[in-house]
């Protein structure tokens, strides 16, 4: 007991020393370049957290995060540039939007699933990729330039450190409701659908609607995540959504640990560090990643948060025995 009290204690010093520490994090940065990947590391930890909410805690394999993403971002585009839509409110229409796709993209998972459905959402995505890359309206290869930032009493957030706070004000309350729904009886759902589908139907679980209540959430991340990158780099367009970035989703849910609630926020972090770090070997990037990916499934299977918690229980000693008044 004296251990559990002092591990919540401890885990809510560090969420606040996190806070802190992102409000101060621009300010103490020490150029532009440190604050711009700060703010494509959150945009990155909702799309892992959104892929792992499915394919972690449901059991989904989704190869197609990066066509949703697309979606989020030309949506975003295309209400805020070309119908004049305030950028508050074209971001949640571009989540919206996303979520209503990825009910779409779900309903291949209630007929077919591993490989299968793997290869049924790739070919979204690049059905997606290629019909925004061959869209007029869309630019075609062209894609869409001059996307409005966000204003604020009417001063525009363009810069990478006004930007910073939108994100990780955002990234919060993503990480707040994730944590919600996966301690809530829907994320016990989830789980019992991914550990053995047929029993979970047998005591009552509506599969079918779990799977799709999963795809959904999980696009909902992917669009949000597409509406601030459109409207931080101002500019999209197909070639930036490609499978080359799936390959980065699904290593840092993997790197993070599948199924773990820190899992994405992990990934997102050591994966864009890393991807930044040896951009100069781009040619080299993808099989250094593929290599990762296979030696954490050998020989590190459940990621960095499986692993801590393994060391947590360590710590904590073996459990005490019935009876016993410390239990």
């Amino acid at each position: 007991m004296k251990f559990a009290s002092g591990f919540a204690m401890l885990k809510k010093t560090i969420l606040a020393a996190v806070c802190a520490t992102l409000f101060f994090l621009p300010r103490v940065l020490p150029n532009h370049y440190y604050v711009h990947m700060c703010v494509m590391i959150g945009i990155n930890i909702l799309l892992a957290v959104g892929l792992n909410l499915l394919t972690g805690y449901t059991g989904q394999i989704n190869m197609g995060q990066y066509g949703l993403f697309a979606i989020g971002a030309y949506a975003s585009a295309v209400l805020s540039r070309n119908l004049g839509v305030d950028v508050w409110l074209a971001m949640p229409l571009a989540v919206l939007t996303t979520a209503v796709f990825g009910f779409f993209v779900g309903f291949p998972s209630l007929r077919v699933e591993g490989p299968y459905l793997a290869l049924v959402t790739m070919g979204f995505a690049e059905s997606v990729r290629i019909s925004f890359n061959n869209s007029v309206y869309l630019g075609e290869a062209m894609g869409v330039a001059g996307i409005p930032a966000p204003s604020w009493f009417g001063a525009q957030l363009y810069s990478a450190e006004k930007f910073f706070y939108i994100v990780y004000t955002l990234v919060l309350f993503g990480l707040l409701f994730n944590h919600n729904l996966i301690e809530s009886a829907l994320g016990r759902k989830f789980r019992a659908v991914r550990d053995d589908p047929l029993a979970a139907n047998v005591v009552g679980v509506n599969v079918k609607w779990v799977k799709l209540t999963a795809f959904c959430l999980c696009a909902a991340y992917a669009g949000l995540a597409g509406s601030l990158y459109a409207h931080y780099t101002g500019y999209v367009n197909p070639s930036i959504f490609t499978q080359v970035i799936q390959t980065n989703f699904l290593l840092m849910i993997v790197l993070g640990g599948l199924g773990f609630k820190w899992g994405g926020v992990i990934g997102g972090v050591v994966v864009t560090i890393f991807f930044e770090m040896t951009r100069q070997f781009v040619q080299y990037q993808m099989v250094v990643f593929g290599l990762m990916m296979i030696l954490i499934v050998l020989f590190f299977s459940r990621g960095v948060s499986g692993f801590v918690q393994n060391l947590a229980k360590l710590l904590r000693g073996p459990a005490p025995a019935e009876g016993d008044p410390d239990a």
